[in-house]
């Protein structure tokens, strides 16, 4: 019990800065064989998300690792396309509470459903 408590206080520490209403500008949702990578483009800011797709996947931490190589992957080509983000991009965007989340995971994978790892971005347009 103590657990399950602190990991939805640590997943909702990481997930507090991704606004969840619905006045996204655009949403991309891409479905690799592990994951689902979740992107919402708002006025200036960038919402991340993600989650593993089975409970198999769930079962170990690579499922983070992916989740952060395409995040990486996506802020840093939108930073070659004029984009500043207000904090510095890292090559660990979901951060340490993943880390946890996957740790937390691993014994109970049934409960992949329910878990989904989330991070957003401030971005100014650079004027060229």
């Amino acid at each position: 019990m103590k657990y399950g408590m602190l990991f939805t206080a640590v997943l909702l520490t990481g997930c507090s800065s991704v606004n969840s209403e619905t006045d996204a500008d655009s949403v991309v949702h891409s479905s690799y064989e592990a994951i689902d990578f979740i992107v919402e483009h708002k006025a200036s800011e960038v919402a991340l998300k993600c989650r593993p797709r089975s409970k198999e996947v769930a079962s170990k931490t690579d499922w983070v690792k992916e989740c952060n190589r395409r995040a990486f992957d996506y802020l840093t080509e939108q930073e070659s396309n004029s984009v500043e983000f207000v904090r510095e991009v890292t090559e660990k965007p979901f951060g340490m509470a993943a880390d946890f989340a996957a740790r937390f995971l691993m014994p109970n994978p049934e409960n992949f459903e329910e878990v989904i790892i989330a991070q957003s971005f401030e971005y100014q347009l650079n004027e060229i």
